[in-house]
């Protein structure tokens, strides 16, 4: 094939083709300033094209790096050569705002007037830009020379044969006007180029036909010229003569070679290029095209139709670019998932652009683009794996900072991903676990995993345990991953089993408790309904006995349930539930829990609403005096007139009663709050309670099918409210939930 640029009108194929192409190419002096960048080199570097001539290349370099490169760039320009992408060299690039990348770099040096020039392909078609601008350079240098060429004439005489030149073929030859008639000019004929001077001379004279050859000619100084002569035999006088035209073409010849010479170089750099690289006709036919094109001989396919090197469902949308790209000056890019070789098909980034010599010819540049567009979506179906994983998960960077975080681990520190990113990553852990995650993270630094439970401290107060695992990133610059597993249930269900454990040695315990008391608790109800009995007849008259006596009858009676009632934590007993008046049961409940109320609050009893609600008498007294004497301990004592407990009912609904007891003692803290009804957990100071009474009170209203509410606010105290079912008057009793 011929090359393109023997076209006529192809001076500028070249521009284009650095144009279009999809790498960064840089075009540097032997003392490093830039001479020229692309577009997409610009954008690479992060410079506007012209920002980056006249820069020092080694500006582009690392820092700690441009000592090296200054050094390689002594020693290249020392000994150039070309230099292919894929060399093994591992580099890299420095950005305007100095982020660093890897890049594959490919050189070439190249002579020019000004000196040389070295041309670097930084994974970019730049370079085809670089190279087209040199040939340009060197067809407009043989046009000159052209129009400027001196043309001498020479004659020979065949009869006689004689030789004789004009003055300026003379002068072309640097010898003296006494050398017009000589045999100077076939002398100095280069010796190899003597046997073809005179084939054509006899040829011409035998076939009455002109010729036209170059030859190399001495100058008179000892210097080798190129000269084109072109002749013609003249039969018109008496005897033949031969005559011709004369033209030192030696810079054309230079240029031409010189041409030729790039355009070899051309084509390898485009045949080494990931790129495939075709040139299309106004018929749509591939005029050009580089070995990465179709990956077999070229020759095979110039001439034939460009769309149909691509899948037959890709041809009419291929035809339809290559006539947009014909009507505009405009890069069109596009990108298609194709079917090639192998059983998958593959991601095709092309890019079509006009050539600017009016020829109609397109340019097109395809790679392949599958890895990146893969690795893409890799990336995001990672990312969305992340951000909908139960887990929490953050990327941390080498500064122990986080870079990124997903939903689940914001919502563990109960804040927004964006408030997460930019801290310290085990800042957001309570103050006692710094030790144990500083720990953590050295054994991930060196063994590359590592495990802790640790407890994330959230904004509101309330701790979160988690298991945080801590994983190396693969590079070791790129910091490491920290997974966290919220361990709340898991926890809750050991302390779980632990209160079972313990609810299981007191039910032996209440067991035994139980049959010590009864027999006594017996002799003393059995003495009381005795005393009861025989007082009005042997202190007859005496005021005031009945009713302290009707009180330590009804005391013994509900020390008797009591005991009863640590049956709950022994074992499970249907007992026979009804209706109940609330009412009553509060208002003796308050008369028992007095010695605890009387020297820290007023007792404000309030009823609204109904009286009867659905329940068990004895257990429901239980609850409430829980709840009394608790408020009652809240306050601090030596102030009863100043501090209130407050009892009410009122209904909520037809079939719902709600019971608060309420006080004005110190109030509850936010982070005690979950726990209120945890067994065994209290707020008192140790040994004044064991953390059972709110616990045993949950259980009972919750086997009547209620619930308890509690409101509190540290320094304003607290309001337990108890939601019970409203029951109707007595009738059919109904067996409780256990």
């Amino acid at each position: 094939m011929t090359p393109p640029s023997s076209h006529p009108g192809s001076t500028t194929w070249l521009s284009d083709l650095a144009a279009a192409s999809p790498d960064a190419v840089l075009v540097v002096a032997a003392d490093g300033t830039i001479l020229e960048a692309n577009e997409d080199a610009g954008a690479l570097f992060g410079y506007a094209c012209d920002e980056l001539r006249g820069r020092d290349v080694n500006e582009l370099v690392p820092l700690a790096e441009r000592a090296a490169h200054a050094d390689a760039m002594r020693g290249y320009h020392g000994a150039p050569h070309r230099r292919r992408m894929g060399s093994g060299l591992e580099l890299a690039a420095r950005r305007r705002d100095g982020s660093e990348l890897p890049v594959d770099v490919a050189l070439a040096p190249f002579d020019t007037e000004a000196g040389r020039v070295v041309v670097a392909s930084v994974r970019d078609m730049s370079t085809v830009r670089a190279a087209e601008r040199a040939l340009r350079q060197a067809q407009q240098r043989m046009h000159t020379v052209m129009e400027l060429a001196r043309v001498g004439t020479w004659e020979l005489d065949v009869a006689s044969g004689t030789r004789s030149y004009s003055p300026e073929l003379l002068a072309m030859l640097g010898l003296p006007e006494s050398h017009r008639t000589s045999e100077a000019f076939f002398e100095a004929v280069h010796p190899e180029d003597r046997p073809a001077v005179a084939a054509a001379s006899r040829r011409a004279l035998e076939e009455a036909a002109p010729y036209q050859l170059r030859m190399r000619v001495r100058h008179a100084e000892g210097t080798w010229r190129w000269f084109e002569t072109r002749a013609f035999p003249d039969f018109s006088g008496p005897t033949p003569h031969l005559r011709g035209l004369v033209m030192d073409v030696t810079e054309r010849v230079a240029s031409e070679m010189d041409a030729e010479r790039r355009e070899r170089e051309l084509r390898v750099l485009l045949d080494t290029l990931p790129s495939a690289v075709a040139l299309v006709d106004t018929r749509g036919r591939i005029a050009y095209a580089n070995r990465r094109f179709d990956g077999g001989p070229v020759e095979e396919i110039l001439g034939t139709p460009f769309v149909e090197r691509v899948a037959p469902e890709l041809r009419p949308t291929l035809a339809g670019l290559l006539e947009q790209a014909r009507a505009t000056d405009a890069r069109l890019d596009s990108e298609h998932w194709a079917p090639l070789e192998g059983p998958e098909p593959r991601c095709i980034a092309l890019r079509l652009r006009r050539l600017a010599d009016d020829s109609g010819r397109v340019l097109a540049v395809a790679k392949d683009v599958t890895a990146e567009r893969r690795a893409a979506q890799q990336l995001d179906e990672l990312r969305q794996a992340m951000e909908n994983a139960v887990e929490g998960i953050a990327r941390v960077d080498a500064a122990g900072r986080y870079v990124a975080v997903n939903a689940a681990y914001a919502r563990m520190h109960a804040r927004a991903p964006e408030e997460l990113v930019g801290r310290e990553a085990l800042s957001l852990f309570v103050p006692e676990d710094a030790d144990a995650a500083a720990e953590a993270r050295a054994q991930m630094l060196a063994t590359g995993r590592s495990e802790v439970e640790l407890t994330a401290a959230r904004p509101d107060g309330s701790p979160l345990p988690v298991v945080a695992t801590l994983v190396r990133a693969c590079a070791p610059t790129a910091g490491w991953f920290c997974f966290l597993r919220d361990v709340s249930e898991q926890r809750r269900a050991r302390e779980q089993l632990v209160v079972s454990d313990r609810l299981a040695s007191l039910g032996l315990l209440a067991a035994g408790v139980a049959h010590e008391i009864n027999n006594p608790l017996a002799a003393i109800l059995g003495n009381l309904d005795l005393l009861e009995l025989r007082l009005p007849a042997a202190a007859p008259g005496v005021p005031g006995l009945a009713e302290p006596l009707r009180q330590a009858r009804a005391a013994a009676a509900r020390v008797r349930q009591v005991v009863r009632d640590l049956h709950v934590f022994a074992r499970d007993e249907e007992r026979v539930l009804g209706p109940v008046d609330i009412r009553q049961v509060l208002d003796t409940t308050v008369r028992l829990a007095e010695c605890e109320t009387r020297h820290r609050a007023r007792v404000r009893c309030d009823y609204a609403g109904g009286s009867l609600v659905h329940g068990d008498e004895a257990r429901l007294g239980q609850v409430f005096l829980n709840l009394i004497v608790n408020a009652a301990q809240a306050i601090e004592p030596g102030d009863p007139e100043g501090n209130e407990i407050g009892v009410a009912t009122r209904a909520l609904a037809p079939d719902r009663l709600a019971v608060e007891v309420s006080d004005t003692g110190r109030g509850i803290a936010r982070a005690d709050r979950a726990r209120l009804f945890s067994p065994f957990f209290t707020t008192k100071p140790p040994g004044e309670g064991l953390g059972l009474g709110l616990a045993i009170s949950h259980r009972i209203v919750s086997s009547l099918g209620g619930c308890i509410e509690v409101e509190s606010e540290p320094g304003r105290g607290t309001t337990f409210r108890v939601l019970l079912q409203a029951a109707s008057p007595p009738g059919e009793a109904v067996p409780a939930a256990p």
